[in-house]
């Protein structure tokens, strides 16, 4: 018989994640990454785990607690505007009973997004899609970029490249790994989106921020510069773990239109040239996205309502167990 039960000890939840998540396949499955915005949010945290009857472990979900929304969020809850960021979210359980009783115990309401279905064979319970990811595979098109750009019929190349062409006509060059751009990139980024930009919020952008400093640590840091007549007119961040590039950020100067399709297909030809098995440009809803024949995936999410008249203690002990 399954026990469930709730955990609050973050060293304890730091070894179930460690013990029972899947291998990492990007920088966002990585305990640390999610560390990095735990210590700038400092939200709550609880691990709901599954038990067999010999106390083998056989399921973990991972919560933190925003108090803003009253919701529980995968962990670590690096929310803006309620939502979070981190993609590629999974809930490990050995199988799909398991994990619902696991999500029946969690002691309130939740919002739990980008949950990838790849990853969890039997499915999420309740779960409704989400919002869909984009991804570029190279070796698909034999890891040669004119291939890629052959796969377009002519006219719709032509009028994707027509802006790239009168940018390069003025003189491109490419910086790599200047941490110094990373900050063009934050005031570009809260320029364009205002309040609706993530790093507007000073935790997010405090986490976001050491996560770069580790992942340079770590040599998995890619910071691309996109220089036209010696201006600085784009620049991206992002991480490479075994093969998988993650294009987390990015910001543009409006004074260059056309600019992000150029660095974007920047990305694609290196991809190619350094053979990557894949390039994420993550979820977001710009029409470039599908213009350049990037392959969707589709990520979902799980809503838990509260139930009324039920006393939660699970949040005040996990708010104790953040002040020790």
């Amino acid at each position: 018989m399954t026990k469930i039960s709730l955990i609050n000890d973050q060293e304890e939840i730091a070894r179930m994640w460690a013990a029972l998540m899947p291998a990492p396949v990007n920088v966002f499955d990585l305990w640390e990454t999610r560390m990095h915005f735990h210590r700038a949010f400092r939200r709550p945290v609880i691990g709901v785990k599954a038990e067999g009857a010999l106390g083998e472990a056989e399921g973990f979900l991972p919560l933190s607690w925003v108090e803003e929304a009253r919701t529980w969020t995968v962990f670590p809850g690096e929310t803006w505007k309620g939502k979070t960021w981190l993609e590629g979210n999974v809930f490990p359980a050995r199988d799909r009973g398991t994990l619902e009783a696991m999500l029946e115990a969690v002691p309130g309401a939740a919002h739990l997004r980008y949950l990838d279905p790849m990853k969890q064979s039997f499915g999420y319970p309740g779960a409704e899609e989400d919002e869909v990811g984009y991804l570029f595979f190279p070796g698909r098109h034999s890891y040669n970029f004119q291939e890629y750009l052959n796969s377009f019929p002519r006219k719709t190349l032509k009028k994707l490249m027509a802006e790239t062409s009168r940018l390069e006509s003025r003189g491109v060059e490419y910086r790599f790994d200047c941490m110094d751009d990373a900050q063009f990139l934050f005031r570009m980024n809260i320029e364009a989106f205002g309040p609706e930009s993530y790093f507007y919020d000073p935790r997010f952008l405090k986490g976001f921020e050491d996560l770069l400093a580790w992942l340079r640590d770590k040599g998995m840091l890619r910071i691309t510069a996109a220089l036209i007549e010696g201006r600085t007119a784009a620049v991206d961040v992002g991480a490479v773990y075994k093969g998988y590039y993650s294009v987390l950020a990015g910001g543009v100067d409006r004074d260059f239109p056309g600019v992000a399709k150029l660095i974007n297909f920047h990305h694609l030809e290196r991809a190619c040239a350094e053979k990557l098995d894949c390039v994420d440009f993550l979820c977001g809803n710009f029409n470039w996205k599908e213009r350049m024949r990037l392959i969707p995936r589709p990520l979902m999410e799980i809503r838990l309502q509260e139930q009324p008249g039920v006393v939660y203690p699970a949040v005040r002990e996990a708010e104790l167990a953040l002040r020790v």
